[in-house]
């Protein structure tokens, strides 16, 4: 089979093709020898075992298949899979020998040249489906996703050895730029993948090596962000990731959906809410809450932020730091000094404040990310800290698992001479209690006599009357989430994933001395209400209750001694942290921290909420689970002065003033459950994915929607509300129903200008490929009291496009509409008189006259590129030039070059096209005040009056001159490429110098003569069987 091809080339080459049934099985067997080849080298990169075929001449020049009258269409696709694949080859075996190696300039260069051999590819192919397919966007994304993976797999190999941040830090410069290369390589394939409504139809009939690839770009991207947070958008990157395993669970790909799904388990969330409990001043005025690396400080009385302590604005950042960042996490004040606080970060650094002054005091570096930090009073200038050990936990085959360990250290504060007088000082005293499981809390025991810390299913206890006898570990049936220790007892409180709140009591002299790493049972008791994991649980002053909160946004307060709870519910998002206020003189209250970065106060008298503390609600845990790159529920409303923003949950928006920065408002667009049983997958909530306000503040148009699931049909929803002047408040005034079916709705624009609410019209488009346009009509009711609702007024399409952003004029006369390209993502009308059109794609913006049809401004659309790299049409367009004998002896002439290639017609940007035919005439057939001015016009119709003669008709007059020429014979080139497409190509002009130069060369160099006994040989050689040879040169 894998002499087929070579064979049917033969026979092209010669002339001889034939539909007959010897050559259908000669191009069914080529063909099949290609797709073995693909599938070989496609299981080869996912098993990691060599490929056994190889590229040779039974793939060479493959696309001259397309040329034979027996191809497909799908051989297009195919053809062009062969050849990237055969790049990729050559690749491999050039970075293969130095796997074993350390990474060098040598690898880095290999795959610049690679990139570059990715990209003449890419461009290639784009440009030939684009002519071959009118709705080529399918193929061309498919082209993008091929290239895309292929570079993000070979730049893979030059990462390897990345698995820590502290292999991030000593990294060369090249590797850490192909680093962030390829963060935003795949995220380019996730955009394309979960976004591109034509791939994602095409996923269903994927091979599973797409699913793999796909997969792979995934996984790659998750530990590229985690490596490099700083230079991605990681809540993005977990949203692509999401939604890429939605998708294959749906179509034939349900293993990998389950492998990103267990990868997004170990990929925390990131939360603009801070899951470190606030603190509470001696007094009670204030709180202090820690914001990344900042605490801002809040009055308690006004609500507002009235001072911010910044690691980021201090000298004290360590001179090796750890690698992930300066979060604080976590936070305790001096038993000491009240005025002072104590932080640990993930830098490494314990930190000493003044909050008063807003001075640091002090910096030690512990040189390890700090989890936890705890404080007692029997401790002077001593902490101990919880850090991460980088390490993993170990399974049965000595196999790292995805928990990670931990060490609790004891720490003086007291600085080592030799660092004493620097910003950043070593510790005098370090000493190691013991190592733990990731820890989920560290706390001292009222009296001091005990540490305790949990982490996975224990909990471990150590004495502080000998530190070096390590912890006791009581084991827990579920993992724990969080501790709190009784405010006078010696026993504590921990919270767990499967919602039970235990009491443990261990805390006694049973626990043996001197024993390291004893497992026991303690007795316990449990309390169980919580549906999910136990977010935070504290006890109050007295000691008497107990409070705990979590997912279900519910504070429960639960009576010791009776096992009575009470409850405070709907405080507005879940609950990530509980303090409580036992300021002498103050009436005891809850500070209550919630995932939307908002905070309450909770009165314990009447269980209601007192104060809230927000700004804007943000939760990216789920109001930002959508990519940046879609439409943003976000609008101005000119009445209020304010802006209509997703809320803490994604059928919610809210008001939000900016003059006075204060929330005003929320509107629950979509009511819905917020929470699911535990055993059940969690629900999906309806997404208010659009929101636009009309020009007078009077309409609002929402869309939200619901993506179908297992039995469950999608849900979409387009409402349109009118603002209540007396209430201010939004009330539902039209609800529309799959407005585009059970596609997306993926623009929506009211008319501006509208003198009255009978020409105000509503622009909505969507992935079914409808443009609709909707008014309001009015009716009376049987009381007499006019109503009014919207309805459809026209639907328009554009072939099968699918358009995805909408734009009216200023007068609201015009409607621009972008459908589906890569290159565009919006249009918008600009200018006083709507004349220009700003055309925004990815990274260019160009402004467009829709008067004279030109472009005003732009960047540049079409970049220069080498000739190797143009775009050519496939096909007969460009017959294949054969090489002469003389050109094989001597080279090629320029003199023939100029001529061989045929332009392609001009691009859009070449302002100065003419008009052709029947358009001269109505050029004039237009009112005079619309026409642009003559200036604009003369070129254009110059050109089109005196045409330049072509070199087709300076040819004709030749030919005759011509025909009694000598012709040289053709020769086949072994081995020539031809070239697939045909285009703009830089003529080469012969100038007289270089004419001079050859005559010269031809005058006093060896005479015809002995260049002809030179060549007699080689003539014997080409006609061995004619005796003519000689005559045949001298003729030529």
């Amino acid at each position: 089979m894998h002499k087929a091809w070579p064979e049917l080339l033969k026979r092209m080459r010669a002339n001889k093709v034939s539909t007959s049934t010897k050559e259908r099985q000669l191009v069914i067997s080529a063909r099949t020898w290609f797709c073995l080849y693909l599938f070989e080298h496609q299981m080869s990169y996912g098993t990691g075992r060599p490929a056994i075929l190889k590229d040779d001449e039974s793939i060479w020049q493959c696309r001259l298949l397309l040329q034979h009258p027996l191809a497909i269409e799908d051989d297009m696709r195919l053809v062009s899979t062969v050849e990237l694949m055969a790049i990729r080859e050559r690749v491999h075996n050039n970075l293969s020998p130095l796997f074993e190696k350390p990474v060098d300039d040598h690898t880095f260069n290999v795959l610049r040249e690679a990139d570059l051999e990715f990209r003449n590819w890419f461009a290639t192919w784009d440009q030939a489906f684009s002519q071959k397919y009118e709705d080529a966007a399918f193929y061309r994304q498919s082209l993008q996703i091929q290239h895309l993976t292929a570079e993000l797999f070979h730049n893979a190999t030059a990462l390897r050895g990345i698995d820590g941040p502290e292999d991030v830090q000593r990294m060369p410069h090249a590797q850490r730029e192909l680093a962030i290369k390829s963060i935003n390589i795949g995220r380019q394939i996730l955009d394309i993948t979960v976004n591109s409504p034509a791939y994602r139809e095409g996923m269903k009939y994927a091979v599973h090596y797409t699913h793999a690839t796909a997969t792979f770009s995934a996984s790659f991207l998750l530990r590229l962000s985690r490596l490099f947070p700083d230079q991605c958008n990681i809540e993005e990157i977990r949203v692509f990731v999401e939604r890429l395993a939605a998708l294959l669970a749906e179509v034939p790909g349900r293993r990998y959906a389950i492998t990103l799904q267990l990868m997004l388990k170990r990929f925390k969330r990131q939360s603009s809410a801070s899951r470190v409990p606030p603190i509470l001043t001696k007094d009670g005025s204030y709180f202090l809450s820690a914001t990344g690396p900042s605490i801002k400080i809040y009055s308690v009385s006004t609500c507002h932020v009235v001072s911010t302590l910044s690691i980021a604005g201090t000298a004290s950042r360590p001179s090796n730091p750890t690698g992930y960042g300066e979060a604080i996490t976590s936070m305790s004040l001096n038993p000491h000094n009240p005025f002072q606080l104590f932080t640990g970060s993930l830098d490494g650094c314990v930190r000493v404040w003044d909050f008063v002054d807003a001075i640091l005091l002090q910096t030690i570096d512990v040189c390890y990310p700090i989890l936890y930090l705890a404080a007692h009073a029997n401790f002077k200038n001593e902490v101990c800290v919880a850090v991460s050990k980088k390490t993993r936990k170990l399974n049965h085959n000595r196999n790292p698992t995805a928990e990670e360990n931990a060490s609790v250290l004891r720490v003086s504060l007291t600085p080592t001479e030799a660092t004493s007088k620097l910003p950043v000082q070593r510790t005098s005293d370090l000493l190691v209690v013991g190592r733990t499981r990731a820890p989920f809390g560290l706390a001292f025991s009222p009296s001091g006599s005990w540490l305790v810390v949990i982490g996975g299913h224990k909990s471990y206890v150590a004495r502080t009357s000998n530190f070096k006898a390590g912890f006791t570990k009581f084991v827990s049936p579920d993992k724990l989430s969080c501790l709190a220790f009784h405010p006078t007892e010696e026993y504590f409180a921990t919270g767990d994933s499967k919602g039970v709140v235990r009491l443990w009591y261990c805390l006694n002299d049973n626990i043996p001395s001197g024993v390291i790493g004893v497992e026991k049972k303690a007795p316990t008791t449990t309390l169980h209400w919580h549906a999910h994991a136990v977010s935070s649980i504290a006890f109050t002053a007295n000691g008497a209750y107990l409070l705990s909160g979590g997912e279900e946004a519910v504070l429960v307060l639960w009576q010791l001694h009776s096992g009575k709870k009470e409850f405070v519910p709907r405080v507005g998002a879940a609950i990530t942290n509980i303090t409580v206020s036992n300021a002498q003189g103050r009436n005891e209250e809850y500070l209550v921290g919630l995932a939307d970065a908002s905070f309450i106060f909770v009165r314990s008298g009447t269980l209601k909420i007192s104060k809230t503390i927000a700004r804007v609600k943000l939760d990216p845990a789920i109001s930002h689970d959508r990519p940046t790159s879609s439409v943003i529920p976000l609008a101005a409303h000119s009445i209020t002065s304010s802006l209509i923003l997703p809320s803490s949950h994604p059928s919610t928006l809210q008001t939000y003033s900016v003059l006075n920065s204060t929330l005003l408002s929320e509107l629950e667009v979509s009511p819905s459950n917020r929470v699911s049983r535990r055993e059940d997958k969690a629900a999906e909530p309806s997404r208010v994915t659009i929101a636009r306000i009309s020009e007078n503040g009077q309409w609002m148009a929402t869309v939200d929607s619901r993506e179908s699931r297992d039995e469950f049909r999608g849900e979409v929803y387009l409402k349109i509300w009118w603002w209540d002047k007396k209430a201010s408040s939004w009330i539902l005034n039209t609800r529309v129903d799959r407005p585009h079916g059970l596609k997306k709705v993926t623009a929506v624009s009211f008319r501006p200008r509208a003198k009255d609410s009978s020409l105000l019209r509503l622009a909505t488009t969507g992935e079914d490929g409808n443009i609709k346009i909707w008014g309001i009509q009015s009716t009376t009711s049987k009381s007499g009291e006019g109503e009014a609702f919207w309805v459809t007024r026209s639907t328009i399409r554009f072939r099968s496009e699918i358009p995805s952003h909408v734009s009216w004029s200023l007068d609201g006369s015009l409607l621009a509409v972008t459908l589906e390209c890569p290159a565009p993502i919006s249009t918008h009308f600009i200018g006083r008189s709507g004349r220009y059109l700003a055309v925004q794609g990815l990274q260019d913006i160009v402004l467009w006259d829709i008067i004279t049809d030109n472009v005003v401004f732009g960047d540049q659309i079409h970049l220069v590129e080498k000739d190797e790299a143009q775009a050519r049409g496939i096909g007969g367009a460009a017959p294949v030039t054969k090489q002469t004998l003389f050109q094989d002896l001597f080279g090629k002439s320029a003199l023939n070059d100029i001529t061989a290639w045929a332009p392609l017609p001009a691009s859009v940007h070449n302002q100065g096209s003419s008009w052709k035919g029947k358009e001269i005439e109505k050029i004039f057939d237009t009112a005079a005040y619309l026409l642009p001015p003559l200036g604009t016009l003369f070129d254009p119709l110059m050109d089109t009056f005196l045409t330049l003669r072509t070199s087709n008709e300076r040819e004709g007059k030749e030919d005759e001159n011509l025909e009694q020429a000598d012709e040289d014979m053709d020769m086949d080139a072994e081995g020539s490429e031809v070239p697939i497409v045909v285009g703009n190509r830089l003529e080469r002009i012969v100038d007289q110098h270089e004419m001079l130069a050859m005559i010269e060369l031809f005058q006093y160099h060896p005479s015809y003569e002995r260049v002809l006994e030179n060549t007699r040989e080689t003539q014997r050689c080409i006609f061995p069987h004619r005796n003519d040879g000689e005559s045949q040169w001298r003729d030529a």
